[in-house]
């Protein structure tokens, strides 16, 4: 992992200052290890986290475990449990685009984020904030919703310059944020990423942060700056839109934009709603290698999400 530069600017002073050793931001909330939102468990299980919506996209009723399909490298396995996660605390990471090219949507931007952070803030559930430029600049500690809104208000338009190092801050939230060795593997995590989609500038590649993100079990909701297509952008907006998909896909979170018809926090609100736990009869596999995965139903009008690829991590 890359050592994060050190970089400071005055809009963050308010809420945190600069740590000139490690270069990450000194926290004002207790840290995860203190946190005890996980989902009950006595023995370590083969599970795996997916979505269930119906053709509206509304949470749906409780499925029995006849009506789930898991392969795992193309073989069926035995589905043992399903349990709805509508109500479990959730720790999530809100990951922030600065970069120059972010410019123009800003404002829809920084409403999004906070509305969204607010509204994941409930209850028991506790999120981060990540900023990222070709830097990054986190505090690696839980924030409250009011100092997450405060923080958001106050970026400077001049403060969105630079390249682009989205995988790299991915990479930072599953790791150093929401990673297994961080916190306990049964509790529900997610990142939300508010990005257009364009890196140019991480230590890793796309694959490499889908892999990482899989390996750790953490969906990724892709929030584009702007589904809007020109002659002259067309072809990069698609290819950026495409990464932001490959995340999300990969994963089995979601990908959308600021200017979706429909409200997109509200959109991930409902998504939320819809996810399950599987749990399924252990089966032989290596531990840490990626195995295909295939979660279906035979209930209809159904649709479920989920990672193409399962890790053993036992």
């Amino acid at each position: 992992m890359h050592i994060l530069r050190s970089i400071g600017y005055s809009f963050l002073c308010i809420c945190f200052f600069v740590s000139s050793a490690s270069g990450q931001l000194i926290p004002q909330t207790e840290g995860p290890t203190s946190h005890a939102a996980t989902l009950p468990s006595t023995q370590p299980k083969a599970q795996v986290l997916f979505t269930i919506l119906d053709s509206a996209g509304g949470a749906v009723s409780a499925l029995s475990k006849d009506e789930m399909h898991v392969q795992i490298d193309g073989k069926p396995v035995e589905v043992e449990e399903i349990r709805s996660l509508a109500n479990e605390p959730l720790l999530f990471s809100v990951v922030v685009d600065l970069s120059g090219s972010t410019r123009p949507f800003a404002n829809q931007q920084v409403a999004a984020a906070s509305k969204l952070f607010l509204a994941l803030s409930r209850g028991n559930s506790q999120g981060y904030l990540i900023f990222f430029t070709d830097e990054l600049r986190t505090s690696d500690q839980f924030v409250d919703e009011q100092t997450a809104e405060q923080m958001l208000k106050q970026i400077p338009l001049e403060s969105r310059f630079g390249s682009t190092a989205l995988y790299d801050a991915i990479v930072h939230a599953c790791r150093r944020q929401l990673g297994t060795k961080i916190i306990s593997n049964k509790s529900r995590r997610a990142i939300f990423l508010f990005s257009d989609g364009e890196d140019n500038c991480s230590h890793y590649s796309l694959l490499e942060t889908v892999k990482i993100a899989q390996s750790e079990g953490i969906p990724i909701f892709s929030i584009g700056l702007s589904s809007h297509q020109d002659s002259e952008s067309l072809k990069e907006r698609k290819r950026e839109f495409a990464i932001l998909n490959a995340l999300s896909q990969g994963t089995g979170g979601l990908a959308g934009s600021l200017d979706d018809p429909h409200d997109v926090v509200a959109r991930l609100q409902y998504f939320l709603q819809g996810q399950n736990l599987l749990t399924f009869k252990p089966v032989a596999l290596k531990p840490k290698k990626h195995y295909s995965l295939k979660i279906e139903t035979s209930a209809k009008d159904v649709h479920v999400w989920a990672a193409t690829e399962y890790v053993a991590p036992y």
